[in-house]
This record gives structure tokens, C-alpha cells and sequence, in this order.
């Protein structure tokens, strides 16, 4: 009598929220788009493949895949170890489902299903990760649409996306892998919208420069994707370039690069901010050499427009751009609509404010006047327009610098002084980094 061979059982964590058994789909419309020769674009059928591609793939079907790829899966550790100690686990190079998941791909599309639940055991998706990459685990394993897991990671952030991000660069993945379209990791990070999937690429040294399908770069397009994504890419042109970075670049200590909340601003400049004391005074010698007031020199006065124009009580570009998507789009608080804010409660002696400084793309009308540049503070306690005829002098400087000092040419970050609802005292002379607001 011949021993049986025993299973490895496995059972559905019910506190675990994961889709509905929807299973994954290719269709005959599906096949002969994929068929084709070449990155997909706008003419060859490639918005209705990336249409089908989502519509197709809303759910899982668990019955679908092995025990092995349940395990990676739901992120459940001791059956991977079991199955892969016993020697019973598929060749890593395998793939599941019509889709062609490979088992990286697995783990990553786990993650972002499995909700970890206080009190409850939790999933280990980056611990079944390096696992399985230590066993020589292939991390860029293309699915049906050469999607790989890098992709997958920043299609749809999950609970621990900067974890499973960098054990797969570390494990080998290629940062500017492209799919049937085209697109690297980074060109999904930056059309969503996620700025830390974007960052944790470009510390990688994934390029801005490779054209999708359709012809677009990173480059081209990435300052319409948002601020938060602006800043990160823009901090990392500036490293690459080897400038110097610029004036509060990121939360971070200008002194010893500790990244936290609660950072001291230089009371001179108020360009640069400190964790502490200890950092400022370290940081004295070099930092006195650049630390100017508001000099005349240095500033200039302009005054706030507060316009009554209907028109612009309507969401910014990226958040409609990103409802109209189809993007994640949190709710539009009613402060950030375009319409004017005049601030309130300013103290008698001013009130120090960061602003942004934005030029219209049609900076000059067709009679030759020059458009309004639109001012506002991060919490948009401020938010109005400057005007050529109010201020020229000021409005010119302004302009100039943001057109020949920035990065993408139509908007800039300063320090200014709110004097009064009437007088905006705005620092010229240290244009700040390219902030996440």
C-alpha cells in the first residue's frame, strides 16, 4: 500500500477583504490586439486594449490558481516556506491565470487586495517576496500584456508599495522595463498620479526620456500630472544635473537630512528649516554666506486681485483631469476651487506665507497684454491673481524668473510676506524647490 502524498490545505482568511471570484478573461478582441507588432498607441487600438485589460481583470478567481499561487497570493508566509521546503513548489518562471501572472506579479496584486485588519494575522507579502526572490524567484515575468510586477506596483498602491518596490529593484527588476504600450514603471507612476512610486523609481535611476507608444516621455508630460508628482521629478532632475538643490527641497533638515514634521525655518531667509538648534548652529558657518531678509533687492511688493469670476469656481486641471480618468479622485475640499480667497485674520505686523506662483500658458493675449498670474498658499487661506497693469515692475521680475529660473517655466514657489490683504511682499531673490501642493 502506497503511501499518500499529503496536501498542503488552504483556507481563506475571512478577515482578509479580497474582490468577488470574477476570475480574468482574455477575449478574442483581446487576442488580436496583442497580436499585433510593435508598442499599442492611439491609433492601433491601444485605449481599447488598455479598456478591455482593466474590464477583464476586476477580480481574481482563487480557484483559479494553485496552492502555491494562493499562498503568494494572500501573502500567507508558513505555506510558502512549507511548499518550497518540501520541494513541491512550480518552477519560479511559471505563470497562472489567462492573464500570465507570473508569481511576483502574484504577490504584488495580493497586496493590494488584502487588507490588513487590526487584531488579525497579517498578511506577509514582502516576507513571501524575499523569500521566493532568495530562491531565484525572476522578478520581471511579463504577463499577457507585458505587465510585470514592478507595473503592477504602481497601477494601484498597496499597503506596503515602498517595501515590495525596492525588494524587487534590489532583486533585479529593470526600473525601465516597457509594456505593449510602451510604458515603464515610471510613465504609470506619473499618469496616477504616485508621487512615491515616482521617487522610488527615480532613485533608481529610472529614465524620464523613453517614449511610449504614442511618443510621450516623462519629461513631456509630467508637469501636468500634479504637483506632488512635479516636485519629486524635478528634485531628481536637479541631483541629476548636479546643481545645487534648491531652497526647501522636501521636509527634510538642511543640515542633516532627517526627514520629519515640525521643522524650524530660518527667521532671517525663511529659506532653509532645521530638526534643531544644534543643526542650525552647525549649519551657520556655510548657511550666513546666502541668508538675506527681504531687502529691496531681494523682493518685490505686489498687490492681490481678488477676482469675482464664476468661472473660476471650478476643480484645478489634475483633479478634473483625474475624475474624468476614471482616477482615484479624493473630494474636492471648497478651497481649493479657483475662485479667490481673501485671507483673514492677518496680524498686525504680516504674516510670513509660502506661495505658488503660476503663469497662464497663454501668458499673452492676443492684443498683447499679459494674462493674470494666479498666487496661492497651500491651504489656499490666499488665492489670487497678479496683474501686469496693478504692478508692472514686480509683475515683470516675477515672470522672468519663472519663465528663466524654473524648471518648467510656468510656475515657481516663493517666500513672501502678507502684509495685508492689499500688499504682497514676495522674496525673488531664492526661488524655492518645486513643492508637493
Amino acid at each position: 500500500m502506497t503511501k499518500s502524498k499529503k496536501t498542503v490545505n488552504f483556507t481563506r482568511q475571512s478577515q482578509w477583504d479580497c474582490p468577488p471570484n470574477v476570475g480574468l478573461i482574455v477575449t478574442d478582441e483581446m487576442k488580436r490586439l496583442l497580436d499585433q507588432d510593435g508598442f499599442l498607441n492611439n491609433r492601433n487600438g491601444g485605449e481599447k486594449l488598455r479598456h478591455l485589460y482593466a474590464n477583464q481583470s476586476m477580480g481574481l478567481s482563487v480557484e483559479e490558481f494553485s496552492e502555491f499561487g494562493k499562498a503568494c497570493m494572500f501573502g500567507i508566509l508558513s505555506v510558502v516556506q512549507l511548499i518550497v521546503g518540501r520541494g513541491e513548489a512550480p518552477p519560479l518562471s511559471d505563470t497562472e491565470t489567462a492573464y500570465k501572472y507570473g508569481y511576483a506579479t502574484l504577490i504584488i496584486a495580493g497586496s493590494q487586495r488584502v487588507v490588513p485588519q487590526p487584531g488579525a494575522s497579517q498578511p506577509q507579502h514582502l516576507e513571501v517576496l524575499k523569500l521566493l526572490i532568495s530562491c531565484g524567484l525572476p522578478v520581471d515575468v511579463p504577463d499577457i500584456a507585458d505587465y510585470v510586477a514592478l507595473h503592477h506596483c504602481v497601477l494601484n498602491p498597496s499597503y506596503c508599495q515602498e517595501e515590495l518596490m525596492r525588494a524587487l529593484l534590489v532583486g533585479g527588476a529593470n526600473v525601465d522595463i516597457q509594456n505593449r504600450w510602451g510604458d515603464t514603471p515610471l510613465h504609470n507612476a506619473a499618469m496616477g498620479g504616485d508621487a512615491l512610486g515616482a521617487d522610488i523609481l527615480l532613485e533608481h535611476g529610472a529614465s524620464i526620456d523613453i517614449a511610449e507608444g504614442n511618443g510621450y516621455t516623462v519629461r513631456s508630460f509630467y508637469c501636468r500630472t500634479g504637483p506632488a508628482v512635479n516636485a519629486v521629478v524635478e528634485k531628481w532632475l536637479v541631483k541629476r544635473s548636479g546643481k545645487e538643490k534648491a531652497a526647501l527641497t522636501g521636509k527634510t533638515c538642511d543640515q542633516c537630512g532627517v526627514a520629519q514634521k515640525g521643522l524650524k525655518i530660518c527667521s532671517k531667509c525663511k529659506t532653509v528649516q532645521y530638526c534643531s538648534q544644534e543643526c542650525q548652529r552647525a549649519a551657520w558657518s556655510e548657511h550666513k554666506k546666502k541668508c538675506k531678509t527681504f531687502s529691496s533687492s531681494a523682493s518685490v511688493t505686489v498687490v492681490p486681485f481678488y477676482s469675482t469670476d464664476a468661472v473660476r469656481n471650478l476643480p484645478a486641471d489634475a483633479i478634473q483631469r483625474g475624475f474624468v480618468a476614471g482616477l482615484p479622485t479624493d473630494p474636492v475640499p471648497l478651497s481649493h476651487l479657483r475662485g479667490s480667497h481673501i485671507p483673514k485674520g492677518i496680524p498686525p505686523g504680516g504674516k510670513p506665507v509660502v506661495v505658488k506662483i503660476q503663469v497662464s500658458p497663454f501668458a499673452t493675449r492676443p492684443d498683447g497684454s499679459f494674462a493674470p498670474m494666479r498666487v496661492y498658499t497651500q491651504k489656499r487661506d490666499l488665492v489670487c491673481d497678479i496683474r501686469r497693469d496693478d504692478c508692472p515692475d514686480a509683475f515683470d521680475r516675477i515672470f522672468n524668473i519663472i519663465k528663466n529660473q524654473t524648471i518648467s517655466g510656468l510656475k515657481g514657489y516663493f517666500v513672501a510676506d502678507l502684509v495685508n490683504q492689499a500688499e504682497l511682499v514676495v522674496k525673488v531673490s531664492e526661488p524655492l524647490a518645486a513643492q508637493s501642493w
